[in-house]
């Protein structure tokens, strides 16, 4: 269990791990690496020690705003790599390199690199993208992702894990698909599939890989894969301040580690546990497990959050602690 308790003008935290029930005043840079060296003993996943310490330096920069201390002794602390494995490091594309890409690369396979990098659709999704999936009398439109193609197998299956999900299209890339679906019609394909090749055939996943590469290698950019776009599309969208939930679910991550794991964007800290902690919180209400808040007579806001499985199942969103220090 983890609580964060103000009285009057003391905070004090108490957490199972070693920073104990102290005041506020009392946590330094040191204690703080401490903590964050025993959760990683603690054999808890990277993502689990990120967010545990984003909610910290979120509590700690409310006791900076309020006076309680004059700075944020986790501030600059870092995470420790975990002993279950670190995040993802592959290379990836940010989004100029992305778009440097789409213009560069062979003309019917523009809107695959834009979609990619906007929608995060997996290589057997984007490639097995049929024309139907594609709704555009919506605003913006939307992509129905119910299949992929399984190109062993040659036919079109569910998503992994059977996971089908709507994800919605970038207004500006509307008119790329357009135009794409207006010179390439999919009529004239196989499988009505919005990508072909000139036979009207699905394109591979090896060809398109090809092409890939040459491109990538042509530009002069660090040697990565079409699934990287998955990665940019993660960076893309909460650089630009979309809930981290809804990235995952467009992602069809399975859970939101997943999606923090890949982030590797320029977010600020505030934006992202604020982003993280509505997230946690959402899964947490929806599964009846929600850490209570309890404003009490006497000024004490107790938040608690709970740990379940080895991550914070819940967290209250700290902005709501509007207790003043006492005069």
């Amino acid at each position: 269990d983890k609580q964060i308790c103000l009285v009057g003008s003391e905070m004090c935290i108490r957490d199972s791990t070693s920073i104990g029930l102290v005041p506020v005043t009392a946590v330094d840079r040191a204690r703080v690496e401490g903590w964050m060296q025993e959760l990683r003993h603690a054999g808890l996943a990277h993502s689990t020690m990120r967010q545990d310490l984003i909610l910290l330096r979120h509590i700690l920069s409310y006791a900076t705003r309020i006076g309680i201390i004059d700075h944020n002794p986790a501030a600059h602390a870092k995470v420790p790599a975990s002993l279950q494995g670190t995040p993802d490091k592959r290379p990836r594309l940010t989004e100029t390199e992305a778009w440097a890409v789409a213009d560069t690369i062979e003309p019917h396979y523009r809107l695959a690199v834009v979609l990619g990098a906007y929608t995060g659709l997996r290589l057997g999704e984007l490639l097995g993208l049929r024309a139907s999936q594609i709704d555009r009398t919506q605003s913006p439109y939307v992509l129905h992702i119910t299949t992929q193609w399984d190109e062993r197998e040659k036919r079109f299956r569910r998503p992994k894990r059977g996971k089908t999900r709507d994800v919605p299209v970038a207004p500006m890339i509307g008119p790329i698909v357009d135009k794409h679906l207006l010179t390439y019609p999919p009529t004239l394909t196989e499988h009505g599939t919005v990508f072909a090749t000139g036979n009207g055939t699905v394109i591979s996943q090896t060809n398109f890989r090809k092409v890939w590469n040459r491109t990538v290698a042509e530009l002069g950019l660090p040697h990565c894969t079409p699934h990287s776009l998955r990665a940019t599309f993660v960076d893309i969208w909460i650089d630009k301040g979309v809930p981290i939930s809804d990235v995952r679910d467009m992602a069809g991550h399975k859970d939101i580690t997943v999606t923090m794991n890949t982030y590797k964007g320029e977010a600020s800290i505030t934006k992202l546990s604020n982003s993280i902690m509505a997230a946690v919180v959402d899964e947490a209400s929806e599964s009846g497990d929600l850490g209570q808040v309890i404003n009490g007579a006497s000024g004490i806001v107790q938040v608690t959050g709970m740990h379940s499985g080895g991550r914070i199942r819940s967290i209250s969103a700290l902005p709501t602690i509007a207790v003043e220090p006492e005069s």
